[in-house]
């Protein structure tokens, strides 16, 4: 059962859904093991149906018929085939689309971001890279006179000496672009607030993060929790704790956009990549789990469909927590990465 869709099904639209949304339609489908007639539909039934229509997997005219969301209906099979587009959906996400777009996209960023302050704190390895850095650091300053409630004398100053060193040879190029950076985060307030909201950005998500890897590292370990459910915990703790050791460092990190604050972010960043990237492994190993679930679905076998939505009611929504933080964990760490170098005018 490698492939578990066809290409009608494909065509069909079923973004990764909210987790609760997941759980109600499961629920559904649950309650269709064991109905005969639409005179028994429950409030689960009728949010699957609704679910179906609008996703243009049945006919509206349909959902009403009898029987018809019974675990012989068509509105059952219609549910099947929801439920699988939803998990193609999701394990492209982390595997195929966006989350390998995003993590690539941060460690662009992240290695601009590393050389920058490289830069910065050496003074720059060539004339071409001294001056780039100096004449990027200049027009900071030259935005910073036109900002209110600014030290205008001390930015003056600045622009003086860049400008004479801008008419020197490289060792007055140098030592001009260490002076910059040295004095420019002490007063770029405009700068040192928009990273600061940055880094809360991201331990308002990583504590997102941990809590949702808490949980379901919690239903793992559950007297009635399934194999899957179990398996899915355990590959999440190793990465929890890396995470949450991740989220005390971002806490304790300075909102001051230095050389040396914004060098330790991108070091926190960096970490953060990589225990997501594990993460990402171990819910790979989910996979035969829920293509199997799927497959007793549509055997239609009673009690091995019954466990089936079950199985995949806990590990569907569990995962689709995962997405969300993930997502939005992954595009904060290029947001805060991105502002790190329009500090110094990168």
């Amino acid at each position: 059962m490698e492939e578990i869709i066809n290409e009608d099904e494909l065509g069909m639209e079923a973004p990764i859904p909210e987790p609760e949304h997941i759980e109600t339609v499961l629920e559904g489908m649950a309650d269709s093991l064991n109905v005969a007639g639409t005179e028994s539909l429950t409030n689960a039934q009728i949010y699957l149906g609704s679910v179906l229509a609008t996703n243009g997997y049945i006919r509206k005219n349909q959902v009403g018929q009898e029987g018809f969301m019974s675990k012989v209906g068509d509105g059952f099979k219609a549910a099947i085939a929801y439920v699988k587009k939803i998990f193609t959906n999701i394990w492209d996400f982390f595997f195929k689309r966006d989350a390998p777009k995003l993590t690539e996209e941060v460690k662009d960023e992240l290695k601009k971001a590393e050389e920058v302050i490289k830069v910065v704190e050496s003074g720059g390895s060539s004339e071409k890279e001294t001056t780039e850095a100096l004449t990027n650091m200049r027009k900071v300053v030259q935005a910073l006179t036109h900002e209110p409630d600014v030290n205008k004398a001390a930015l003056d100053q600045i622009l003086k000496e860049a400008d004479e060193a801008m008419k020197g040879d490289q060792a007055k190029k140098k030592a001009a672009v260490l002076m910059i950076g040295r004095e420019l985060p002490k007063l770029n307030k405009r700068s040192a607030s928009a990273f600061k909201k940055r880094v809360d950005d991201i331990v308002r998500i990583l504590t997102v993060t941990d809590k949702t890897v808490g949980i379901i590292i919690e239903k793992g370990e559950g007297s009635d929790a399934s194999v899957a459910d179990k398996g899915l915990a355990s590959s999440m703790k190793s990465s929890r704790s890396e995470l949450t050791s991740v989220l005390e460092k971002f806490k304790k990190a300075s909102g001051d956009a230095t050389p040396a604050n914004l060098k330790d972010c991108y070091t926190h960043v960096r970490q953060t990549l990589e225990e997501t990237q594990r993460a990402y492994k171990g819910l790979d190993g989910e996979k035969a789990n829920i293509k199997s679930q799927i497959a007793k679905l549509e055997s239609d076998q009673s009690d091995h469909a019954k466990t089936a939505v079950k199985e995949l009611k806990s590990l569907l929504s569990s995962i689709a927590a995962l997405v969300q933080v993930s997502k939005e964990l992954l595009a904060s760490s290029k947001q805060l990465l991105k502002t790190g170098n329009k500090a110094f005018g990168y």
